[in-house]
């Protein structure tokens, strides 16, 4: 154990209000992020952590890293004509919009965050589809709670328009219109969600449609003739799907609620939707139209013995993605659901998702990657059905990636998974430095990928140095259904905890690793994940890293996104979630005199996703609790909800390398 100095966060015991609990809290001033003494602390926070990084060749990492091979990642990728339009990701962690030919050549950047005077991060391009010279770009500026649409005259290089606090937006597919959403909060206390048109024409804008009732946000998508669909997202699974026709007109399409609906595309006069109600595994289903009515629901594509990812209309033709134990399956259908074949992917255990597309698109693309295979755009063609790889990052690496699938038993019963990557042949051995990693929320799957956005690593980067990288399933996510999430939310939140050390436990049983050679690692939820293993499990890992995590699971719910994030966790402030939330909140299960691991906490000054308290508060704590390894703190001053960009990017992601590389002995430190 290293003797260590930490700067001292002053502490200011006050109190607050949590429904019926009176909450005592030394680091609340903290929230204030503009604080004088917040400002001094966190300066000195990360001169500490600049210290502890000089001997460790952190210069040699950081170029390193910039000399990899690789080019840019594309995503939302859509083809107006023949140009393709997409978001660019470089390797530095930094993002814009891009214009560029089909074959991926002649690049022109068209928005990036320079351009808008450094102050908000792109992700989302969509051209006019009426009129390519005018595009909107989805942005979220500096501590936006939520997102912005920045509608511009790439002729004329100007901003028409800036819709701002959006969840959602879509061209209207005559290109007349541009809708959002807009949030607002109502006396006693439910949101109300509004959809707001803008007019191309008049630069005008107007209220068209309001839910009654309270939801946390509208997801919007592009119908024909003008029309919309509004996905009322009563919660993250309840879903109201509502058709505004181009007069603004209103009807509800079924009647069904509490279940999961997604609009996919309509072929003729039949809409579809992939949704979970009356099937927890998910379905394909049609609904007719004439006029302002709409048929009963009718099963297209029945439920099956796995999950469905995602589906998408290909022209006449309907695209199933399915999960096969975490691993993806591409399935296409005639419309009336017969099934025609599985289109071969690049891997057998790897991840696709649909790009978007237009709502008649004869082309659509698809996004892949695996453990060992990096990102590539597939070009999926409706009238030829052949699916051709146009576009991939990078070469395959050198090592030959092995994957098994770990099933686990977990402690109450339920049968959970873990990917377990390795290079090809590799035996178990006790001494195998491991890297562990697991979300376990929101209903979002974890499948195979190439690089961990969370510590900015490829997969067979680590298995080079001779690691083990496993990837766990955990409940939480969706991987195997609407159950499995349910069964990881709300009043059974610490099922995801159980899973990840019941993984961590059979993973060592096995043969694999010992808890002093296993490094765990998340971000957001995920960060939320691993500070809450550390205080409930803390000698069953040497390392953590925590990356814009969720920590305080009781002062969450005042957050300027408490109202939604309350639809996952539950609201502390109600009287049967606040115990079984304080039980297990990171923040307040920190306990005097534990020699906790290893701890890099990563988090942002501008992320209003996770605000930076979060990190900065349970640091503190941590710092002044610890009698074991090393605590260190990094808060970057223009970080969002990510790892930063450009410099502050490529330094984050050498720190947290070379950290896991110290903790577990791999840079030649003696372990205990």
């Amino acid at each position: 154990m290293e003797g260590q100095k930490y700067p001292k966060a002053v502490e200011h015991l006050e109190s607050w209000k949590c429904g019926n609990h009176l909450v005592q809290d030394p680091y609340l001033y903290m929230q204030n992020a503009k604080d004088p003494q917040v400002l001094s602390w966190v300066a000195e926070e990360n001169a500490y952590t600049d210290h502890w990084f000089e001997d460790k060749n952190l210069g040699q990492r950081i170029q390193q890293l910039k000399s990899q091979q690789k080019k840019p990642t594309y995503h939302n990728l859509c083809q107006v004509g023949e140009k393709l339009y997409a978001v660019c990701s470089g390797t530095d962690g930094s993002s814009a919009a891009v214009e560029m030919k089909s074959d991926f050549s002649e690049q022109k950047v068209l928005l990036n965050r320079e351009m808008m005077g450094g102050t908000m991060n792109i992700y989302g391009v969509s051209p006019c589809p009426a009129d390519p010279k005018i595009a909107a770009f989805f942005a979220l500026k500096d501590k936006a709670a939520r997102m912005s649409v920045v509608i511009r005259d790439l002729e004329q290089n100007q901003t028409l328009a800036e819709l701002d606090g959006t969840f959602s937006y879509t061209w209207s597919s005559d290109g007349a219109y541009i809708y959002s959403n807009q949030s607002e909060q109502r006396a006693d206390g439910t949101t109300e969600n509004s959809v707001v048109r803008w007019n191309r024409r008049t630069g005008q804008q107007e209220i068209v449609y309001t839910w009654p009732g309270h939801s946390v946000f509208l997801r919007l998508a592009a119908g024909p003739e003008g029309s919309i669909f509004v996905h009322v997202c009563k919660d993250y699974h309840d879903v109201v799907m509502i058709y505004l026709n181009a007069q603004g007109q209103a009807a509800r399409v079924m009647q069904e609620e509490n279940s999961k609906l997604d609009y996919l595309g309509t072929i003729g006069n039949c809409h579809y939707f992939l949704t979970d109600y009356q099937a927890p595994l998910g379905r394909v289903i049609g609904v007719e139209q004439n006029g302002m009515e709409f048929s009963p629901m009718k099963e297209v594509v029945p439920e099956g013995s796995f999950p469905l990812e995602g589906a998408g209309v290909a022209g006449d033709r309907l695209l199933v993605i399915e999960l096969q134990d975490a691993a993806c399956a591409l399935q296409s259908f005639e419309k009336d659901g017969t099934f025609v074949r599985t289109i071969e992917l690049p891997d057998e255990i790897g991840s696709v998702a649909f790009q978007s597309a237009a709502w008649d698109s004869k082309v659509r693309y698809l996004e892949f990657q695996s453990f060992g295979c990096p990102p590539s755009i597939l070009r999926y063609d409706v009238e030829s059905e052949q699916i051709t790889p146009v576009y991939s990052v990078q070469d395959k690496p050198s090592v030959e990636v092995e994957v098994q699938r770990r099933f686990v038993t977990a402690r109450d019963g339920q049968r959970i998974l873990a990917f377990l990557v390795y290079p090809k042949g590799k035996q178990p051995d006790q001494q195998t430095p491991t890297l562990m990693y697991g979300y376990g929320g929101y209903s979002a799957s974890q499948l195979p990928w190439y690089n961990n956005p969370f510590v900015g690593m490829d997969i067979p980067d680590w298995l080079e140095k001779g690691g083990l990288y496993v990837h766990c399933i955990l409940r939480g996510g969706e991987e195997y259904g609407a159950k499995w999430h349910e069964a990881g939310c709300g009043l059974n939140k610490k099922n995801v905890f159980y899973d990840f050390i019941d993984i961590a436990k059979a993973v060592i049983a096995d043969g694999w690793t010992t808890s002093e050679h296993i490094a765990i690692c998340g971000g957001s939820n995920g960060g939320l994940l691993t500070t809450a293993l550390l205080t409930m499990e803390p000698s069953l890992w040497r390392c953590v890293i925590a990356s814009v995590p969720h920590t305080d699971m009781l002062h969450f719910c005042c957050d300027d996104r408490g109202p939604m994030y309350v639809t996952e966790y539950g609201d502390p402030r109600e009287e049967e979630f606040f115990e079984y939330m304080k039980s297990y909140s990171p923040y307040h299960n920190i306990h005097q005199g534990v020699a906790y691991p290893f701890v890099y906490v990563q988090t942002g000054e501008q992320d209003n996703n996770v605000p930076p308290y979060h990190g900065k508060k349970f640091a503190a704590a941590l710092q002044q609790a610890t009698t074991g390894e090393t605590v260190l703190l990094r808060v970057l001053p223009y970080g969002s909800h990510d790892r930063g960009a450009g410099e502050y990017f490529y330094k984050t992601c050498a720190e947290m390398h070379l950290f896991i590389e110290y903790a577990l002995g791999m840079t030649g430190q003696v372990q205990k």
